[in-house]
């Protein structure tokens, strides 16, 4: 299963997370609305995040990353992002870290992230690999979390983005999801994103999602 990460990876517009800044006095908000169901359909499970970056200066961004169901707070991070030495590369690095609650312990979480641009036939798009390291204090099981993406514009106002999300923890099995979407711009700044989630490796669900995406 691993080999379809390393395609998508060499596929050669960007939203959350990545290695690139958001500018000094940038904003960007995404709000999602998402309902997963066990493919038996008898545990369905619903649940919100919300994500924000802000620039604080051209290099220098802060960040927000939450989710929360029914049930209470899956995570809450506050996150400080840097670039590493890119200089005029193709490629950009970034290293992040971030501090809060996760499965309602208090956590560390250092990533760091790698991308770039692309151009395939006249369209612009990107690709990013976002790796985290979630360290949780007391019991709680450490994870390496990693997000492979592709994005790509369709047209002026539409985008597409394959997803590839996985993970490793301490204890338990290796998880892998597959979670493409559909974004359209509605006017400049503002879009609305729907897509889906599938389990590919040890996660038995299926998923939606909706979110509207906000720049200023």
């Amino acid at each position: 299963m691993f080999r379809v990460l390393l395609l998508l990876l060499v596929l050669g517009f960007q939203a959350q997370a990545g290695p690139w800044p958001r500018g000094d006095g940038k904003v960007f908000l995404s709000f999602h609305g998402n309902a997963e169901a066990s493919r038996d359909l008898l545990d369905i499970r619903q649940y919100a995040t919300i994500y924000g970056e802000y620039g604080l200066t051209d290099t220098i961004t802060l960040g927000v990353d939450y989710s929360g169901s029914e049930l209470g707070t899956d995570k809450a991070i506050a996150f400080v992002r840097i670039p590493i030495a890119n200089g005029d590369r193709q490629l950009r690095f970034s290293a992040e870290l971030g501090i809060g609650l996760v499965d309602g312990e208090n956590a560390l979480r250092p990533g760091v992230s790698v991308g770039r641009g692309v151009s395939m036939r006249g369209r612009h798009g990107w690709i990013t690999l976002d790796t985290r390291l979630v360290l949780p204090g007391g019991e709680a099981n450490q994870r390496l979390e990693a997000d492979f993406t592709f994005g790509l514009s369709i047209s002026k106002r539409f985008k597409a983005i394959l997803q590839l999300q996985g993970g490793m923890p301490s204890e338990g099995d290796r998880y892998l999801k597959f979670a493409p979407s559909v974004v359209f711009e509605r006017k400049p700044g503002k879009y609305f994103e729907l897509g889906v989630v599938t389990g590919i490796q040890n996660y038995d669900a299926y998923g939606v999602k909706f979110g509207i995406w906000k720049e200023f």
